[in-house]
Formats: structure tokens, sequence, C-alpha cells
């Protein structure tokens, strides 16, 4: 697979082991599968072939919550920017949608005492309707992370959550 991400790059297994910072062999064995890279060295690769896609196969397949957590890959879908944007904006109408129900559903729990059956189920089906969103937005991160510097965009939008004190300031920070 790593090997595959390189050659889409057009990079030589020297340069790409130079910008990694492996020597060429160890690249070499990455590829063939003799040693399993750590997150940091997949990181750097993904860096070094400008493909994002490669971490989130990384973490879907070296880790056990990457496993347990990350989506699959959609790679049957169109890449278009623009469809790519008309299927969130269907996916988000319709997580919209199931909204007042699920919220309607946990007001009325409230006046008991937890989650009934019909609450647990108004909030289930809200629930995957947000996972298809964030899935969708999963693909768009992929896709547009080769052409914008996401590590910048998610950089300010922390800063951002952290001016508005939706965290807690970190012990010793």
């Amino acid at each position: 697979m790593y090997r595959e991400y390189r050659n889409a790059a057009r990079m030589t297994i020297e340069s790409a082991s130079e910008e990694i910072g492996v020597a060429p062999r160890t690249l070499a064995k990455y590829e063939s599968g003799e040693i399993i890279p750590d997150a940091e060295k997949v990181f750097k690769m993904s860096e070094a072939y400008s493909d994002p896609e490669l971490t989130h196969w990384y973490c879907r397949n070296a880790c056990a919550i990457g496993r347990a957590f990350k989506y699959e890959v959609l790679d049957n879908v169109s890449e278009d920017s623009l469809h790519m944007l008309e299927k969130l904006e269907e996916e988000t109408e319709e997580m919209l949608s199931q909204i007042k129900q699920a919220r309607r559903a946990l007001i009325n729990s409230r006046k008991e005492s937890g989650w009934c059956s019909e609450t647990m189920i108004s909030v289930g089906i809200w629930f995957r309707e947000m996972l298809d969103v964030d899935h969708v937005i999963e693909k768009i991160k992929m896709e547009w992370g080769r052409k914008l510097d996401l590590r910048k965009f998610i950089s300010d939008h922390n800063k951002k959550c952290a001016d508005k004190g939706y965290f807690k300031k970190k012990k010793g920070a």
C-alpha cells in the first residue's frame, strides 16, 4: 500500500526516504510489509506524498482504535468538489429533519427517569443521520486536504474554540 502512495506521488524510493527521514532500505521494508511503520512515519509519508488518505488508511488498518472508530474510505463516490458539496447538503438535510424529533424525545425523557425506548429510537435515527454527515465531511477533508493546509484550518478552529471557552485550559499550560 505504501508503495502505491509513493508511486502515485511520482517519487523514487530515495527521494521519498530522504523526505520522510528513513533509509531507503527501511522504506522498502515498509512497502514490502516486512516492517510496520509507526504513526509518525506514516504521517511523514502522507505529507511527503501530499495525500491525507494515507493517514486515514493507516488508522483504519493498523490501529485498534482506528479499526473501531474510523469510517471506511468512500472510494466509489464522486470526488468532484461540487458533487461532494451536494452530497453534504443532502445528508445534512436528512439529519436536520430528525433533530426536532430527537429534541422532542429528549425533552420528554427529562420528565421521566431516563431514556425510554421511544427516546432511544428517535435519538438513534438522528445519530445515524449525523454519522452520514460526518462521513461525507471526512471524505471532503481527505479530498480537499490535498489542496488545502488542513493543519492550519484545524489550528485556527481550535484557537476559535479556545477563545470561546469551549474547553478547559490544561494544567501546567
